[in-house]
């Protein structure tokens, strides 16, 4: 059984290198990617992915305030925050509007995909600050 996931990133080498490389695993698909979390909030609750990958620091609505919304609509999609902030404040916010999960940016991919794993299997990964 294939994990599903959708991915929210304004950078699009980012978004397209996760992209990329998270397909290149079988156990994965990704159902799409979104550079705003304006689109991510129309599409997310249709594709009903089983995991997205939410920057925090997005153009307009944050990724914080979109997991408030989607996670509504969606109450089985796990989020993991991927992002270059290691401020407890924000890992907080996140956390509590729902998030299961926490990666800086500067994990390695392979670490990023076995993180995804555990998500999954209801572990909660987060990077050490």
């Amino acid at each position: 059984m294939s994990i599903t996931l959708a991915i929210v990133e304004d950078l699009d080498e980012v978004r397209e290198g996760l992209k990329q490389f998270i397909s290149l695993n079988p156990e994965f698909i990704v159902l799409d990617t979104f550079q705003t979390a304006e689109e991510a909030l129309y599409d997310l609750p249709r594709l009903n992915p089983d995991i997205v990958i939410m920057d925090i620091n997005l153009p307009g609505m944050s990724g914080i305030e979109c997991i408030r919304q989607v996670r509504k609509k969606t109450p089985r999609t796990q989020f993991m925050m991927f992002t270059v902030y290691e401020n407890d404040e924000k890992v907080f916010e996140a956390l509590k509007a729902g998030a299961s999960g926490y990666l800086l940016k500067n994990t390695g991919l392979l670490q990023l995909v076995e993180s995804l794993k555990e998500l999954h299997s209801g572990g909660s990964p987060m990077s050490a600050n």
